[in-house]
C-alpha cells in the first residue's frame, strides 16, 4: 500500500520545479512506509502517556484529547458505511489534516484556561511536555528521512533517522520549550502584580488597576510568543533535522524565517493543506478498498458475521459473540492507525519542505543542502 522506493524516487528525481511547486511532492513523499509507521508509533506513545496522566488526574481528563475519539482513525469502513463521493467526506479530509496542529493546541489551551485548580494546570503542563517530547523525537526522525531524500546525500534509513533524533533529542525537545519558559516568566511577573490586589482597605484594587497596563503589555508579549510557537513548532524540528544544530541556532533561525517571510509561510501552509486533501482522500479510498475486498474474498467461504467488524465499526457492539469480532476489529483499528499515521507523516514532510523553501528564500541556501550528522 505504501512504498519507500516510490517516495525516494519522486523526491530525488532531477526534474525539480521552482519554488512552491516543490510542495506538490510532499503528499507523494508521505507515502513512505517508514514515515507512516514512525508516525503511528508516535501516536501510540502519545496516547499511552496521556492516558496515564488521565488516570493520575481523573478530574481534569478533558485537558488532552483521546486520540481514538477523534475522527480519522475509523475511516477504513466499507462503502456502505461511508459515501466516498460525498462532499462531507471531502470536507472532513480537510479538517482531519489539521489534527497534528490541534493535538498541540488542545493541551496548550488547557494550560492557559482561567480559574482552574493546581491539578488541572499540572496535568496540562505534563501533557504539553509529553506531546513536545514525542513530537520532537518522532517528528525529528520523519523530517530527517524527508530531508535526506531531498538532499540525495545517502539512502535514508529508519533506524538512522531514529538514532539522529535520539542524538539530537535535547534541541528537538527543548527548543519548543524556550518560548514556553519565556511565557512562564511573564506569567510570574503578572502573578506578582496580582498579589497587589490583596492589599487591605481597597488599596490593592486601586494600585493593581492603575498598574494593569504592565500585565497587559506582558500579555501582548506572551501572545506573540504563543503564536510564534504554534506556527514555528514544526519548523523548529525541521531546522534541527536539516542543520544538525543546537537549540539556540534552531530557535533563532526558525523565528527569523517566520519574521522575514511570514506571508510566504502562511501561503505555503495553506497550499500544503490543499495539496494534502487529495492525498488523504486517496489513502481513505485505498484503505476502504483493501478492507472491503479482503472481507469479500474471505467471506466467500467464512461466515459473514465473523468479518463484519472489519468493514462495519458498529458490528463489534452488535454481534452476539464479541470475541468473534475482536480480531477483525483489531485489524480495522490497525488500518485506521496507519491512515492517521499518513496524516502526521505528511505534516512533518510538508513542514520540512516549507522550511527548505523559507531557508532558500531568506539565505539563498540550496534546496539540497542538508548537514550530515
Amino acid at each position: 500500500m505504501l512504498t519507500e522506493a516510490a517516495s525516494t524516487e519522486i523526491i530525488t528525481s532531477p526534474r525539480v520545479g521552482p519554488g512552491w511547486l516543490r510542495l506538490l511532492r510532499a503528499a507523494r513523499a508521505a507515502f513512505d512506509i517508514s514515515k507512516v509507521v514512525l508516525a503511528a508509533l508516535g501516536l501510540i506513545l502519545l496516547q499511552t502517556g496521556w492516558g496515564a496522566l488521565d488516570r493520575l488526574f481523573p478530574e481534569s481528563s478533558a485537558v488532552a484529547p483521546e486520540l481514538h475519539a477523534l475522527p480519522g482513525g475509523a475511516r477504513a469502513g466499507a462503502p456502505a458505511n461511508l459515501d466516498l463521493s460525498s462532499w462531507e467526506f471531502v470536507r472532513s479530509a480537510g479538517w482531519r489534516l489539521t489534527e497534528p496542529a490541534r493535538i498541540l493546541a488542545t493541551p496548550l489551551i488547557s494550560l492557559f484556561a482561567l480559574s482552574k485548580g493546581s491539578g488541572w494546570y499540572l496535568h496540562a503542563m505534563l501533557a504539553v511536555l509529553w506531546v513536545v517530547a514525542v513530537g520532537g523525537i518522532v517528528g525529528g526522525a520523519i523530517a530527517r528521512i524527508a530531508l535526506l531524500q531531498v538532499s540525495r546525500m545517502q539512502e535514508p534509513g529508519t533506524l538512522g533517522a531514529v538514532r539522529f533524533a535520539l542524538r539530537f533529542a535535547l534541541p528537538l525537545i527543548a527548543t519548543p520549550l524556550f518560548p514556553l519558559l519565556a511565557i512562564g516568566l511573564c506569567a510570574l511577573i503578572c502573578a506578582g502584580f496580582g498579589l497587589l490586589y490583596w492589599l487591605p482597605a481597597g488599596i490593592g484594587s486601586v494600585v493593581g488597576g492603575t498598574l494593569l497596563f504592565i500585565p497587559l503589555l506582558l500579555g501582548l508579549v506572551m501572545a506573540f510568543l504563543l503564536f510564534g510557537l504554534a506556527a514555528g513548532w514544526p519548523l523548529l524540528h525541521a531546522s534541527v533535522a536539516a542543520e544538525a544544530e543546537d537549540l539556540l541556532d534552531a530557535l533563532s533561525r526558525s523565528f527569523s524565517y517566520l519574521n522575514q517571510r511570514l506571508g510566504k509561510f502562511v501561503l505555503c501552509v495553506v497550499l500544503a493543506w490543499l495539496i494534502g486533501i487529495p492525498g488523504l482522500l486517496l489513502v481513505d479510498w485505498l484503505a476502504t478498498a483493501v478492507t472491503h475486498l479482503a472481507a469479500w474474498g474471505v467471506g466467500l467461504s467464512a461466515p459473514a458475521s465473523s468479518l463484519a467488524a472489519l468493514t462495519d465499526p458498529g458490528a463489534g457492539e452488535r454481534t452476539i459473540a464479541r470475541t468473534v469480532a475482536a480480531w477483525p476489529a483489531f485489524w480495522r483499528g490497525v488500518i485506521g492507525l496507519l491512515i492517521r499515521g499518513w496524516i502526521y507523516a505528511y505534516f512533518w514532510t510538508a513542514a520540512s519542505f516549507i522550511y527548505l523553501l523559507l531557508r532558500h528564500d531568506v539565505d539563498g541556501t540550496p534546496w539540497s543542502d542538508v548537514k550530515d550528522a
